[in-house]
């Protein structure tokens, strides 16, 4: 405690520092009479953290019960009478009628010790002290000057396991000590004073008239620690014991934002900014473990997968997923949870999303701009109210990209497949001009055979020839490299290449009355392993001779020919080109048809 120059007192006690960067403390302020100070506001305070004058401050005033603790040393001059009863019962009687008008539910608790030990501990029912007051029945006569019974409530006051919010006070009714143990008040000062301790002593002599014995130590010990000092003697004279405690039972709990950065010792010194005070001020140390917050990343992605899909109604693919959830941890390693300003996500240290305001746990990723497949590092970063940052570990995360399914037959086509279509049609180009040309010269020979036909004199002399017969010659259809099929089997389906070139070793018959394709094989009977082939593609019917394919809805497409193949089916004929998404057959009948050549007939030129 610190005294004020006209006899106040301040302290402060009860320092916690668990809600960091709030700290508060406990703060007791007394005049000169004992009165508590209950109408401080937070500008009559000044308040220093290592020297740096502290702005939020919160003050509160609240009844935190008090620990009474009972110490008796008898003496056997408590005999004398005065009137019908001894001094020892007067004494009792006030002590329990004081805790007779006490509520048996308030905050306080009760202790009793005497030379022969404790009496009653901490009991929430003041009249349990009234009752341990009427057991207590001792030998005056043979009672002893001692300190005991004070040290042993002094004893019981320092456990600080009990609330400590809680104000000790020890009523200790004592007698004239000699001089041997009043040497010994000043241990109990310095426990007192270390413990917090109020300590009021009640001196019975047998008359206020007689020489006054010496008390400078006593009065030394209650001052020191807050308390008063009396004499008694007659019942008249002894006090109201809740007067003297009333201005004990009311605190006020001081708290304030620390400024503190850093881990280590800090000082806290408190002032009272009123007339009087100046310069009276009491300092307090305390030790901080200061860390910035750590976020973690909660199931953090490992691999991100992006495909593409068509919304119904639209003719447009667009890539999925275009957002991606991200959750964090926050965790305090200094054990001090506290409020943060921001968080941060970062992808390869670009950052992405800035929470400034709760939810700060939760990111929404934006993934639409990752339109390549590559590897990527995910990192997030939190800012605590004190301003320490703290960055989790990157994450990799590997992104893949399905390549764009084509949206018409071109797309579909290959490179060398364009190749191949671009050098047909110039060749049919080429062709047409050549069939062109021909054309003109025949006409223009015709144009002059009839001419020379019309001249009397190169007339030939007409001969009757039997006309040249027809001549049909039947072939077989154009060679194509053969493969077995199992007997029975009517038709086949060959996968062939880019350049229409059979795969050897890949004949499927058709001997089902249907076939499904698709690269499910929970789906399809045949599966294809390739990224434009859908789940369930295509399906294959047989219908006694006929064969007919049918698109499943797929998203690359069914195709005979370079045509696509709607809901509604295509039927095959021999050596058809079938594609299934990008994976190519050639259709085949076991037995195929011939081909008959074009009737082959001489002109007959006089026409």
């Amino acid at each position: 405690s610190s005294q004020a120059g006209d006899g106040g007192r301040l302290r402060v006690s009860n320092l916690k520092t668990e809600e960091f960067p709030t700290i508060q403390f406990a703060l007791d302020v007394y005049d000169r009479e004992g009165n508590f100070l209950a109408d401080l506001t937070p500008g009559d305070l000044t308040l220093e953290e290592d020297g740096r004058p502290v702005q939020e401050v919160g003050l509160q005033v609240f009844q935190p019960g008090l620990q009474f603790s009972l110490a008796i040393t008898p003496a056997a001059a408590w005999n004398t009478r005065f009137g019908e009863k001894t001094q020892l019962e007067w004494l009792k009687a006030s002590l329990q009628a004081w805790g007779n008008r006490l509520p048996t539910d308030g905050k306080d608790d009760f202790s009793f010790s005497t030379p022969t030990g404790l009496q009653l501990i901490r009991s929430r029912d003041p009249r349990k002290l009234v009752e341990a007051l009427d057991d207590y029945q001792p030998d005056l006569s043979r009672s002893e000057a001692n300190l005991f019974s004070l040290m042993t409530a002094l004893d019981l006051a320092a456990d600080q396991k009990i609330d400590p919010q809680m104000k000790r006070v020890i009523l200790w009714v004592t007698p004239p000590l000699g001089s041997s143990l009043t040497a010994g008040l000043a241990e109990a000062l310095s426990r007192a004073q270390q413990s917090g301790v109020h300590v009021f002593i009640w001196m019975p002599v047998n008359s206020l008239d007689a020489p006054v014995p010496d008390t400078g130590a006593f009065q030394n010990l209650t001052d020191a620690t807050g308390g008063r000092f009396t004499l008694v003697a007659a019942p008249d004279t002894m006090p109201d014991v809740e007067s003297w405690l009333t201005p004990l039972r009311r605190a006020i709990t001081v708290r304030f934002v620390s400024t503190a950065r850093q881990s280590g010792e800090h000082r806290l010194t408190v002032g009272l900014n009123r007339a009087g005070w100046s310069g009276i001020t009491q300092s307090l140390d305390y030790t901080l473990e200061i860390k910035p917050p750590n976020p973690i990343f909660f199931a953090p992605p490992s691999r991100l997968e992006r495909t593409w899909s068509r919304p119904e109604g639209s003719e447009e693919f667009l890539l999925q997923p275009v957002a991606v959830p991200v959750q964090i941890l926050i965790e305090f390693p200094d054990s001090h949870p506290r409020d943060l300003k921001n968080t941060r996500l970062f992808l390869d240290d670009t950052l992405l999303v800035e929470n400034s305001a709760p939810p700060f746990d939760r990111f929404v990723w934006d993934v639409s701009t990752l339109t390549e497949s590559g590897a990527h590092t995910l990192r997030v970063e939190a800012v605590d109210v004190l301003g320490l940052t703290g960055s989790s570990i990157a994450v990799p995360v590997e992104v893949a990209v399905a390549p764009r399914p084509a949206t018409n037959l071109l797309e579909r086509i290959s490179g060398r497949g364009l190749v191949a279509v671009g050098a047909v049609l110039v060749a049919g180009m080429v062709l047409g001009l050549v069939l062109l040309g021909e054309n003109r010269l025949r006409s223009r020979r015709r144009q002059a055979e009839r001419r020379r036909q019309a001249d009397p004199l190169t007339q030939p002399v007409p001969i009757v020839q039997e006309k040249s017969r027809t001549r049909r010659v039947a072939v077989e259809s154009a060679s194509w490299p053969k493969a077995s099929a199992a007997p029975g089997t009517m038709a086949r389906l060959i996968r062939v290449t880019e350049e229409e070139q059979p795969i050897p070793g890949s004949l499927i018959p058709l001997n089902r009355s249907e076939i499904t394709f698709g690269s499910d094989a929970r789906q399809s009977v045949v599966l294809l392993a390739d990224a434009s082939v859908s789940k369930r593609h295509a399906r294959l019917v047989r219908d006694g001779d006929t064969f007919t394919i049918f698109d499943e809805g797929s998203v690359a497409g069914t195709w005979v020919n370079y045509s696509p193949v709607g809901a509604s089916g295509r039927r095959l004929e021999h050596e058809d080109l079938i594609h299934i998404g990008r994976v190519a057959f050639r259709f085949e009948l076991t037995k195929a048809p011939s081909l008959r050549l074009p009737v082959v007939e001489k002109v007959d030129e006089s026409l």
